[in-house]
């Protein structure tokens, strides 16, 4: 009997510390946008020749399905382009013109899924403004509807061109 007890003892001892060496992982939906260029090498220094990608992410580590309402009017706040002036302020400068149709769409992500929900060139085609040399940025607060829940970034893409 008393050495049935230490077996078990120990058995619960082990269960008790491979229990707390597990990970507790934080579960979230989150969007990122990053500034790349055409070979989606992650830059902040560009020259008026390079080309300026902007990406925009959805990661889903929620632990289960999420579904979203495809993004395109809420890019257009957030591409503002603002330059910095003498004395260090930035102004306006401008933002690109893009079409969005008028249709809702949703779709899914699975859990443990990143995905490129869509990128947006710096083209002469859509009206952005002329890359000229300077400072800029563009962002603050970029929101998705995912799971009937609006998820927000607050984050602004600092990048020069030389």
């Amino acid at each position: 009997m008393n050495k049935s007890l230490s077996i078990f003892g120990i058995l619960l001892f082990i269960l008790t510390i491979s229990k707390g060496c597990e990970k507790d992982y934080p579960k979230y939906i989150s969007i990122d946008c990053k500034l790349v260029d055409q070979f989606v090498n992650e830059k902040s220094l560009f020259s008026q020749s390079d080309s300026i990608i902007f990406n925009f992410y959805l990661s889903n580590f929620s632990g289960e399905v999420a579904t979203y309402l495809r993004p395109c009017l809420q890019f257009g706040d957030y591409l503002n382009v603002y330059r910095e002036e003498d004395g260090g302020n930035y102004i306006y400068y401008g933002r690109p013109n893009y079409y969005c149709p008028a249709v809702a769409i949703w779709d899914s992500i699975y859990d443990g899924v990143t995905l490129l929900v869509t990128k947006i060139h710096w083209t002469k085609e859509l009206d952005w403004p002329e890359k000229i040399p300077g400072k800029y940025y563009v962002g603050d607060t970029l929101s998705l509807s995912v799971n009937d829940d609006l998820i927000k970034t607050y984050k602004r893409i600092y990048f020069e061109i030389k």
